[in-house]
């Protein structure tokens, strides 16, 4: 059967079969004369990868929607109960948090339902809950998975679906694709038996933890504070907070109040959960105009400092107050190194810093990093884009003792410090960046002046993130095309790989771009390194990237590009890193790599 009547054979089912509701019926029943539509919501399952599920809120299989979370959790139930049961436990178990966007406590009811009618015990979350807390949860309660209905910092059509361990951390790319083979082995949702939850509440098979859980977590988060003498210092220090409408109000006032914070001012607009998020277009913390009404509150009071998280509280942004009395929104890359050297500073002063010890970021974070990490003689290490890959490394080497972890970031806003968590942790990081501003005030230097210290002590940073949205049916192909031709077939002036050779080798041409010194094909799994003129084997595992290592004197020799597409979204992503002595030398590098890659990916991306 073709694909085309397959669709329409699905969409037929949904739209008059009783299993659904009469709301995704009447809903389906107004695309009759929308072919196109219809196969935009049949054509394809919404996929699920390490990322779970995330996708628009609509009927179809190809929508976020009570159908496909129940299609997805009879997946991760058959997972579950494949693996073996812990220690002393006669029943697998989950935990089960949601965020405050439109119908989270629906699609988290609807996976209880389906979890617990297989015999599995759930722990329910009865309020709203951050990701950090419900990874903490999951390795509290030491349950067999943890789910996280969220879609993180996407606009208010969308909604999404994680899938934890029982490490705490996101699934590992192994375990995700033996779901998604439980998940293909499903041909008929409508086999799949939804449960009854006021039943199966009612028996004890789904619970709401015990409150106990959420002490744990703070008193948790107290302990990774470094300075509690200089917060206590500075404890009427003006600080701005907005959880842009999320579920961070609670945890993060809770935890700046209990290390000492006195003075927090939550932006009024967008202190309540709301799903529909009335104030912002998307309630990204990484997008300055998300932090409009918070900038204009700090402005208006002349606060030190500016936090805001996103939905689920796993992303942190951050702007701090100039001597000029004007607000500098940081990048996820520079709240990323001034965590990393507050950490590592306070931990080599305070005569605490483990050997051996680490640090884990991804390959498309600053290459500051690395630097920072080398002086004071931590392992540093790189990994794919995705905080489980981080969380993959914490368990390999903290949890069987052979290296201390200290510190994760990705460039996109995640942090973490601590093991008790293994994602991504605003509240964590709100904390710091806090605790940090207060140690800035108390030696009498600004946060501006941190920042700079660090940049003349390495080097200066100038990066960027550039995104190219390729939505509707034609999206992903057209993302799997561009960096297929960004292997074989690209326009002149951008390097490809050359297969016709009997193997797979680079040749760099005369390109636009700097001299290329080495092409990582995180796809074929080889480096290709022109200095040496030999090709070496990646140990990180098989992803659809390339990273192009670009020649440059000096710190300039760190200058990079990197292409992907997003493992969420249907976007492809290009990400640019310059370094130089100056702060103007790094931006001028930056601009002119950014107007020579723009050009080439207008004539690649068709």
């Amino acid at each position: 059967m073709s694909a085309k009547k397959e669709a329409i054979r699905q969409f037929d089912i949904w739209r008059t079969d009783p299993y659904f509701d009469e709301a995704t019926r009447e809903e389906l029943n107004a695309l009759v004369d929308r072919p196109e539509e219809i196969l935009s919501r049949f054509g394809n399952r919404l996929s699920f990868g390490t990322a779970g599920l995330r996708g628009v809120m609509a009927a179809g299989l190809n929508r976020m929607n009570r159908y496909t979370v129940i299609l997805a959790s009879a997946a991760v139930g058959e997972w579950l109960l494949s693996t073996p049961l812990p220690a002393g436990r006669d029943r697998h178990s989950a935990v089960i948090a949601y965020d405050s966007r439109l119908n989270s406590l629906l699609f988290a009811c609807a996976a209880a339902a389906v979890l617990a009618n297989k015999g599995i015990e759930v722990l329910l979350y009865d309020q709203i809950r951050p990701v950090p807390m419900l990874s903490f949860s999951v390795r509290y309660f030491s349950a067999g998975t943890g789910i996280m209905v969220t879609a993180s910092h996407n606009p208010s059509i969308w909604n999404g679906y994680k899938v934890y361990g029982s490490d705490g951390a996101q699934l590992p790319p192994e375990a995700a694709g033996e779901v998604l083979a439980y998940m293909n082995q499903i041909d008929d949702v409508r086999t799949v038996d939804p449960g009854n939850f006021e039943e199966l509440k009612e028996r004890g098979m789904i619970r709401t933890p015990d409150s106990l859980v959420d002490e744990a977590y703070y008193e948790m988060l107290e302990g990774l504070c470094l300075n509690p003498d200089a917060v206590r210092a500075q404890k009427d220090m003006k600080i701005v907070f907005t959880p842009l409408h999320g579920t961070g109000t609670v945890p993060v006032q809770t935890i700046l109040g209990r290390i000492g914070f006195t003075n927090i001012l939550t932006v009024p607009e967008q202190a309540e959960p709301d799903g529909s998020f009335p104030t912002v277009a998307s309630p990204n913390p990484e997008d300055r105009a998300a932090l409009a009404l918070g900038l204009d509150l700090a402005k208006r009071e002349e606060a030190e400092l500016l936090l805001a998280t996103d939905p689920d509280s796993d992303r942190l942004g951050a702007a701090f107050r100039t001597p000029a009395g004007e607000y500098e929104v940081l990048n996820g890359n520079q709240i990323g190194i001034m965590l990393l050297y507050y950490i590592l500073s306070s931990l080599e002063e305070q005569k605490r810093l483990p050997q051996p010890s680490f640090v884990v970021s991804t390959i498309v974070s600053t290459r500051l990093a690395r630097m920072i990490c080398r002086s004071y003689g931590v392992d540093y290490m790189d990994v794919l884009t995705g905080f489980r890959y981080i969380g993959e490394q914490m368990e390999f080497l903290d949890s069987t003792g052979k290296s201390s972890f200290l510190f994760g970031f990705e460039e996109s806003f995640g942090y973490l410090s601590g093991t008790a968590v293994r994602d991504k942790d605003a509240v964590n990081a709100a904390m710091l960046f806090a605790e940090l501003a207060a140690v800035c005030r108390q030696r009498n230097i600004t946060l501006n002046q941190y920042l700079t210290n660090i940049y003349e002590k390495y080097c200066y940073a100038a990066e960027l993130t550039l995104s190219y949205s390729l939505s509707g049916t034609d999206g992903m192909r057209k993302i799997s095309r561009t960096m297929e031709a960004l292997r074989t077939a690209a326009p002149e002036g951008w390097p490809t790989i050359d297969r016709d050779r009997g193997r797979e080798s680079v040749s760099a041409g005369q390109t636009a771009l700097p001299e290329l010194t080495a092409v990582a094909d995180y796809m074929t799994g080889q480096r290709y390194d022109f200095a040496a003129g030999v090709t070496d084997e990646l140990s990180l595992p098989k992803s659809n990237v390339l990273y192009y290592e670009l020649a440059g004197e000096g710190v300039a020799a760190n200058n990079w590009l990197c292409v992907r597409p997003s493992g969420t979204e249907p976007k492809l992503k290009l990400y640019i890193g310059a370094y130089a002595r100056t702060a103007a030398a790094a931006e001028t590098e930056l601009t002119a790599m950014r107007v020579t890659v723009e050009s080439l990916m207008e004539d690649l991306i068709v």
